[in-house]
C-alpha cells in the first residue's frame, strides 16, 4: 500500500529525468558546433599554404557559420530562457528536497532506494546541463583570440588584406565585448562558467545544512 501511494511520484521523477535528458540535447548539439567551428579556425591559423584568396574565402565561410550559431542561439532564447528558468526552479530544488527525504526520511528500504537512484542521476543531469550551456558561451567567445592572431598574422599592406582585417576585427569586437552570448537564464542573466560555479555553488550548500543538521540530530540524540 505504501508503494501503491509513491507511484505519482515515480513517474513524475522518471518524466523529469526525461525531459531533462531530452533538453540537454540542443546545448550538446551546438557544442559540437562550435567545437568544428573553433577547430578550422585553429587549423586557418596554423596553415601556411593558404593564399590570400584561400584565406579570405575561409574567413567569410567560417564567420558566417559562425553568426549562423550566434543568431540561432538568440532566436531559441525567445522560448529557451523561460525554460531554462523552469527548469532550474524546478529540478534543483526537487533534488534538495529528495536529498532530505533520502538523509532523514523513514522509509522502506525501496523507497529509500529510489530516493538515493533519483537524487543521483538528478545530480548528474543538473551537472551536465548546466555545465554544457555555460561551456557553449565559453565557445562562443573562445573563437575571438583566433580571430586576433589571424589578423596580426596577415602582415601584406594591400587593399584587400586591409578589408580582411577590418572584417576579423569587427567580428571580434563584437565577441569581445561584455555582452555575452549564449543560452539565457530568463531574463537574468546569460550562462557562463562563473554563474554556473555560483549555481551549483547554492545546491551543495543547501545539502551541506540538510547534512549539518542530521549529524545535529544524530548527536542530541546521544547525548540523551
Amino acid at each position: 500500500m505504501q508503494i501503491i501511494s509513491w507511484i505519482p511520484v515515480f513517474v513524475f521523477s522518471f518524466d523529469g529525468i526525461i525531459a531533462s535528458v531530452l533538453v540537454y540535447l540542443m546545448p550538446f548539439y551546438f557544442h559540437l558546433r562550435l567545437d568544428e567551428v573553433n577547430q578550422k579556425l585553429k587549423d586557418l591559423l596554423l596553415s601556411k599554404k593558404l593564399n590570400q584568396n584561400q584565406i579570405s574565402m575561409s574567413i567569410k565561410s567560417l564567420i558566417a557559420e559562425h553568426n549562423q550559431i550566434c543568431v540561432q542561439i538568440s532566436n531559441s532564447n525567445k522560448f529557451w530562457k523561460q525554460l531554462y528558468l523552469n527548469f532550474v526552479l524546478t529540478v534543483i530544488p526537487m533534488n534538495i528536497c529528495f536529498t532530505h527525504q533520502f538523509l532523514f526520511g523513514s522509509f522502506g528500504l525501496y523507497v529509500q532506494f529510489y530516493f538515493g537512484l533519483t537524487v543521483f542521476l538528478e545530480l548528474i543531469v543538473i551537472f551536465l546541463f548546466q555545465f554544457l550551456t555555460a561551456s557553449v558561451t565559453t565557445k562562443i567567445h573562445k573563437s575571438e583570440k583566433y580571430l586576433a592572431r589571424i589578423q596580426r598574422n596577415i602582415t601584406k599592406r594591400s587593399l584587400f588584406c586591409l578589408r580582411i582585417k577590418f572584417k576579423l576585427l569587427t567580428y571580434y569586437e563584437r565577441l569581445r565585448s561584455s555582452r555575452k552570448i549564449g543560452f539565457a537564464i530568463g531574463s537574468v542573466a546569460v550562462m557562463t562558467l562563473p554563474l554556473f560555479y555560483r549555481v551549483m555553488k547554492i545546491n551543495y550548500l543547501f545539502k551541506a545544512c540538510f547534512q549539518c543538521n542530521k549529524n545535529l540530530k544524530i548527536l542530541s540524540s546521544l547525548h540523551r
